[in-house]
């Protein structure tokens, strides 16, 4: 019974960072339209690892610390679980993290920049999604 009910409690978190992610995927495209471009790029970016949080959280009822996102090593995790789509997941995700340093310290990202982190972002929204 109460392993049961810590799987659901865990099903249920990591349905709202679904959600969350989803938000903030939505609100940044409005962001992105109105040509805030180094905003746009660094909220795409966190889309991509709340995203990622939903993944761990429904597949290892975890959430990796803020520190952790840095250590690209942790996606291995998830191979197993997205088997398939893991090469992928883990490319788009190794590209957007190897841009959130210049996110984070105001490196302002030109349209370029910032319209080639919004597709990547959107295909691993995609790849996300399709385990929701």
């Amino acid at each position: 019974m109460e392993s049961s009910l810590k799987a659901m409690v865990s099903l249920k978190v990591a349905e709202e960072f679904y959600e969350i992610a989803v938000q903030r995927f939505n609100y940044v495209q409005e962001i992105y339209i109105e040509e805030d471009y180094h905003t746009a790029a660094h909220l795409f970016i966190n889309s991509a690892i709340l995203f990622t949080n939903f993944l761990f959280q429904k597949f290892l009822n975890r959430i990796p610390s803020r520190k952790q996102h840095s250590d690209l090593t942790l996606i291995e995790s998830l191979k197993k679980f997205l088997s398939k789509d893991f090469n992928q997941y883990k490319s788009l995700y190794l590209f957007l993290m190897s841009h959130k340093s210049a996110a984070d310290y105001g490196i302002s990202f030109s349209e370029n920049s910032a319209k080639q982190i919004k597709r990547k972002a959107e295909q691993l929204k995609e790849i996300a999604e399709s385990y929701s």
